[in-house]
């Protein structure tokens, strides 16, 4: 599964009514010459079951699944689409609108900072405004971030699966082993009480004993998780809940020892406003979290 960042600009009425996206392959100016616009390109790149970030009006307010590779389409009809070349990529898609839009400025300047040169063409300008480009594809762990920042993804649960495979059984029915999945995606029922049971009760890092406050955070984010690892209480760490939040926004993470690990955003300042010492460390990980976080620090460019 990956992600891309499109612009929907004047065609959104289409997409939501229509549920495609379409750019044109190619262009030409004034002197007859052929002009491949990068933004048209990256949709070219889209397969089945990646996801899409919906962008407008400075939030993003949707999210789209590809429910086809990517394939030629001739223009479609309507006034949107009547500046475009005939041929042209068509991506099919299932589209969720977003409850509360995401607006730019929650993630930007982190985004620019972290994932904006991997983007492909760049999301953001160098004065912070999102580009003119129709699509970018952008590196996991910026999708990852956005993630963050949207309130409802319950329905990813079933939406928007990456790549199933045989879920452990936890009950008789299909709909209890669903149901334990989408609790595990807020923190609740059987995945919570495995992780206050894995821990002791306590925050992973601070041990702090006061269950109602903590959180059961996935190390690889909810997003990125195949359905067994949604479930297993390994692939989760009991916070705080202002670790939790640094954590889940990958800036922060922990190595094989349990040492935590500074993004370069996180300052003195901002750790002793919060309470954290630069020196805290999980001093109970067990061995079958160490892949899980390898992978959060790959996922977050964390290296030690």
């Amino acid at each position: 599964m990956n992600f891309f960042w499109v612009n929907l600009g004047t065609s959104h009425k289409e997409v939501f009514k229509n549920k495609f996206l379409w750019a044109p392959q190619f262009t030409f100016n004034k002197n007859g010459s052929k002009i491949v616009n990068q933004g048209w390109s990256s949709v070219a790149k889209v397969n089945k079951g990646d996801i899409i970030f919906g962008h407008l009006d400075s939030k993003i307010v949707c999210i789209a699944k590809a429910t086809k590779d990517v394939h030629p389409s001739p223009r479609p009809e309507g006034k949107t689409f009547d500046q475009w070349n005939e041929n042209g990529w068509k991506v099919d898609i299932e589209i969720t609108k977003i409850p509360e839009p995401v607006r730019d400025s929650e993630f930007c300047d982190f985004f620019i900072e972290k994932y904006n040169s991997e983007c492909s063409p760049k999301v953001f300008t160098v004065k912070g405004i999102c580009s003119v480009f129709y699509m970018s594809s952008l590196p996991k762990g910026a999708g990852a971030l956005i993630l963050s920042h949207i309130q409802d993804t319950n329905y990813i649960a079933d939406d928007f699966d990456p790549k199933p495979r045989p879920e452990p059984k936890i009950g008789s029915k299909i709909d209890t082993v669903r149901e334990a999945i989408i609790k595990a995606r807020i923190g609740q029922g059987p995945y919570r009480k495995k992780l206050i049971e894995l821990w002791n009760g306590k925050c992973s890092v601070t041990e702090l004993a006061f269950e109602e406050l903590l959180v059961a955070s996935h190390i690889v984010p909810w997003s990125l998780c195949e359905s067994f690892e949604r479930i297993d209480p390994y692939n989760g760490l009991l916070l705080s809940p202002n670790l939790d939040k640094l954590f889940d926004k990958g800036l922060i993470s922990f190595t094989d020892e349990g040492k935590l690990l500074l993004g370069t955003s996180i300052t003195d300042e901002v750790l002793n406003k919060l309470g954290i010492s630069k020196h805290s460390q999980i001093s109970a990980l067990k061995p079958e979290n160490l892949p899980y976080l390898s992978r959060h620090r790959e996922l977050f460019e964390f290296k030690y």
